[in-house]
């Protein structure tokens, strides 16, 4: 009953990407890459849930050395960055942030420092200080945004209601549309032992607030990146951490 259930959330975010890539052409260059920079991101995680978070069922699954991840992995990071990256462009064109560059050296440098410093603190966090991999990434992601975030309070005060609004609409998807497609999901697929045990209506509250957490660092990442000026005068000057 469950052998496509990843896949299938997988492809319903990818048809969301997809319908955001087409309509919201400004937003493309930030939807586009991304999703594109930061899809590897679900199978590197894997090497950390698949030890006590969960147990998904992979429609196509490869192996790497200690590594063993799902093209639902890549799909599903890929397409929810892409997403929040795009409505967060949506929404600050319209607070007057100008438009986005084209993707340059400096900005591929830029987020590869960003990417590691995060996987970074996950190796430091989870695997050093033996916090269980829902737990440490709940701290990574918030913590790596801020940073990332901490001299462009702009981009943070847009992305901190944006983190909120996209949590609930992540709930509002497994509780109407994912758990009544795959009664019982999550008792099969997860390892509910190593949550809070807080359940929203039969939700585990982790299961949203990753992806609010997402938002807060997916959503704000190209603009960072490429240090798009925010208001037509200076750049964005934070630089990038060191690899």
């Amino acid at each position: 009953m469950y052998t496509y259930a990843y896949l299938a959330a997988a492809l319903f975010w990818m048809i969301i990407w997809a319908v955001l890539y087409i309509v919201a052409r400004p937003q493309r260059r930030a939807t586009f890459w991304t999703a594109l920079l930061l899809g590897p991101a679900g199978p590197i995680s894997e090497y950390w849930f698949l030890q006590d978070y969960w147990r998904p069922i992979f429609a196509v699954e490869f192996s790497m050395g200690a590594l063993r991840f799902g093209i639902e992995d890549y799909l599903a990071t890929f397409a929810l960055a892409g997403v929040c990256a795009g409505v967060f462009e949506i929404l600050a064109a319209r607070r007057g942030f100008p438009p986005l560059p084209r993707i340059t050296l400096a900005a591929l440098l830029r987020a590869t420092s960003w990417s590691s410093l995060g996987l970074g603190l996950m190796i430091l966090i989870a695997s050093l200080l033996h916090m269980g991999s829902i737990r440490s990434l709940l701290v990574v992601l918030p913590l790596t945004s801020l940073l990332m975030l901490a001299r462009h309070k702009r981009l943070l005060a847009l992305a901190l209601p944006l983190a909120i609004a996209s949590a609930l609409t992540y709930w509002l998807f497994y509780l109407l549309v994912f758990v009544p497609a795959f009664p019982g999901v999550f008792d099969a697929l997860w390892n509910l032992n190593q949550t809070w045990r807080i359940m929203w209506l039969g939700v585990p509250i982790e299961e949203f607030l990753w992806v609010g957490a997402t938002m807060l660092y997916a959503g704000p990442f190209y603009r960072v990146c490429t240090g798009v000026p925010l208001d037509g005068g200076n750049r964005l000057e934070s630089p990038p951490p060191t690899p």
